[in-house]
């Protein structure tokens, strides 16, 4: 049982107890271990903290949870540290022995809905381009990048002969390389069915979605965004530098 008056988060001592309980027990990759209902009762907790316990496992490999089946025992992962922001992403990947890969999924004109119109600050009625791609590590998806920009700053990137390398190096120029300013905001979501079928993942699987709005130096809309990550192949962390303030 969990010390339910230890300063641990009973969470954190389910997870230990859970991966004890799959050394001790032997169990191989693939095999099957009880249901977040016989959990809670076997451990007397809520479904709350199965659920987070749970979820954390899930991030880390150990576990693996399949909608409609039960849980697993995770295969094992190895990780990779990626700088995202470094100009030689694609190169430091492929010394790692990954192949990143973008796949350019959609690319349309469509007209400026009253939602976008009063995000991006642009009349009702304008034109947008639609933008949706895939990033893969090694063929596996990691991430929907849903885009969308004012038609008047690329109209170039619908022109249906384009190849991905081609569309990537139009938005670095025309559209990436601009932005000053990107607000940015995280949230979470069960995936859909649009996104089991692009993502690889089953509905109901958790995503990590950012939206944002960047800007120009003129301080205007150049790109309105929602990325949608599948949580338990892309971790992304932030580094936050101590800042020493003089009065």
């Amino acid at each position: 049982m969990l010390d339910k008056s230890s300063p641990i988060p009973l969470y954190y001592q389910l997870q230990i107890s859970i991966q004890d309980y799959i050394h001790s027990e032997g169990i191989n990759p693939g095999g099957r271990l009880p249901s977040l209902n016989d959990l809670a009762n076997n451990y007397g907790v809520s479904l709350a903290v199965v659920r987070q316990a749970v979820h954390d496992l899930v991030q880390e490999g150990i576990v693996e949870a399949h909608q409609g089946r039960g849980l697993f025992v995770g295969k094992p992962k190895r990780k990779y540290f990626l700088d995202l922001l470094s100009p030689k992403l694609f190169e430091n990947a492929e010394r790692m022995g990954i192949k990143l890969n973008i796949i350019d999924h959609t690319r349309e004109i469509l007209p400026v809905s009253e939602l976008l119109a009063k995000r991006m600050e642009i009349p009702v009625g304008d034109q947008l381009i639609h933008a949706l791609k895939i990033y893969y590590a090694n063929d596996i998806p990691l991430e929907l990048a849903d885009a969308y920009f004012p038609y008047s700053i690329c109209p170039d990137l619908v022109s249906p002969d384009l190849t991905t390398e081609q569309v990537n190096n139009l938005l670095e120029e025309k559209i990436y390389h601009k932005i000053i300013k990107s607000d940015t905001w995280a949230s979470a979501k069960a995936a859909d069915e649009e996104e089991e079928a692009l993502l690889k993942v089953e509905v109901g699987e958790p995503l990590l979605v950012f939206e944002g709005l960047s800007r120009n130096a003129e301080g205007k809309p150049i790109q309105f965004y929602i990325a949608s990550v599948v949580s338990s192949r892309l971790r992304m962390g932030v580094n936050i530098e101590q800042l020493e303030l003089d009065f």
